[in-house]
């Protein structure tokens, strides 16, 4: 799991990496914000060492400076149980997944997911929501630079059945 020096480092360079996503602040009553939640989280999980979310720092502010998660909302994605139901009801098999509290440099609470790589098989999309379809493997695009991922917010979904 990520320290608060680690995340202040990762904040600091002012873009995501290959491993890390950032979402802005979300109640995981919010189907569509929990739906982007998972979505990132089965991309992470598809690739090698998995990685981390970090909600509360938002796209267009990926230094952290008005950062942070609401009291209310930092409750709702500290209950476990809560989120493990919440986000793997869009994962086939079910993520593996652990959460914590961090800060940022300015004092501001964030929710940290650390999602652990999949054990045997890729991890589906298991129901639709949007333009996430039941069905899809979600997977980060490797041969984009950081900055370029930043730029583009792209997460792939391609159709993994038909």
């Amino acid at each position: 799991m990520l320290t608060n020096e680690e995340l202040a480092a990762l904040v600091a360079t002012g873009a995501e990496q290959r491993s890390i996503e950032f979402k802005s602040t979300g109640s995981t009553n919010t189907e569509s914000f929990v739906a982007t939640v998972a979505r990132a989280c089965i991309a992470l999980a598809n690739q090698r060492d998995g990685g981390h979310v970090v909600i509360g720092v938002a796209d267009n502010d990926p230094g952290g400076h008005s950062g942070g998660i609401d009291p209310q909302h930092l409750r709702e994605w500290l209950s476990y149980d809560t989120v493990m139901q919440k986000i793997n009801v869009y994962a086939d098999p079910p993520l593996t997944l652990r959460l914590e509290e961090r800060h940022l440099p300015s004092g501001a609470a964030v929710i940290v997911i650390e999602v652990a790589e999949f054990d045997q098989v890729p991890i589906l999309s298991n129901r639709d929501y949007g333009k996430r379809s039941s069905g899809a493997t979600c997977t980060r695009d490797p041969w984009l630079s950081p900055r370029v991922l930043a730029q583009t917010r792209r997460t792939n979904c391609e159709r993994f059945f038909n």
